[in-house]
């Protein structure tokens, strides 16, 4: 004889259930553990998989008994310190629907700040006295980490070898382009130090610019 299916069996609830608490964490592997279920209760198939994304980084885990899964050596080693959405996905089945939770979070610290590289661009190769031009400074870091924040302090070096103070600027996704124009002839050399954070080390850059008569 036919019977129905309970429909709770034919549908995944919209929320996957976690057993985490947000922890801070140093930079090192660690464990995380999550059921999926729906009234009932019903469990998708052992051997599915979720997705679990930190930062970006994403991998496939196995669902095991009861809809359990866990995952460890999950390489977060290079995210910056800061706090991080753990998101789930469930893909789904011919029986259950699709579903994922961002609701718990991942506070990466205690480990040590990530390296970056600092590096002066001129949008002119050479200048002419008087013309306007940008230097752009970047700071970056290795991905998925997000571009470092912080400041960076503008130093030039002028033709007769004394230096003159550009100032400091908090860096916008990690660049800040000040315009420059009215510089003499002759050789400039321009440094920039980003400061770093708690999160990304302080590292320094230069470029130099000849300024010519037009």
């Amino acid at each position: 004889m036919d019977f129905a299916i309970p429909e709770e069996i034919q549908r995944l609830c919209d929320t996957i259930h976690t057993f985490m608490r947000d922890e801070v964490y140093p930079l090192e592997h660690r464990l995380h553990g999550a059921t999926l279920e729906v009234g009932g209760p019903a469990y998708p198939p052992a051997n599915e998989n979720v997705s679990v994304t930190i930062g970006g980084i994403s991998r496939q885990v196995n669902i095991g008994g009861k809809g359990a899964f866990s995952f460890n050596n999950f390489p977060t080693n290079t995210l910056a310190g800061g706090m991080y959405n753990i998101t789930y996905s469930y893909a789904g089945d011919a029986a259950f629907n699709a579903a994922m939770n961002s609701t718990t979070t991942l506070t990466v610290g205690g480990g040590s700040s990530l390296p970056t590289t600092t590096t002066l661009t001129p949008s002119v190769q050479a200048c002419i006295t008087g013309q306007d031009f940008i230097l752009t400074i970047s700071v970056a870091v290795v991905p998925p980490a997000s571009p470092p924040d912080g400041q960076v302090v503008l130093t030039r070096k002028n033709p007769d070898g004394t230096i003159t103070s550009l100032g400091q600027q908090y860096l916008v996704g990690g660049v800040w382009a000040p315009a420059f124009n009215g510089m003499s002839t002759g050789r400039y050399t321009f440094f920039g130090h980003y400061q770093g954070t708690a999160q990304f080390q302080a590292s320094d850059g230069q470029a130099d610019l000849t300024c010519n008569e037009p």
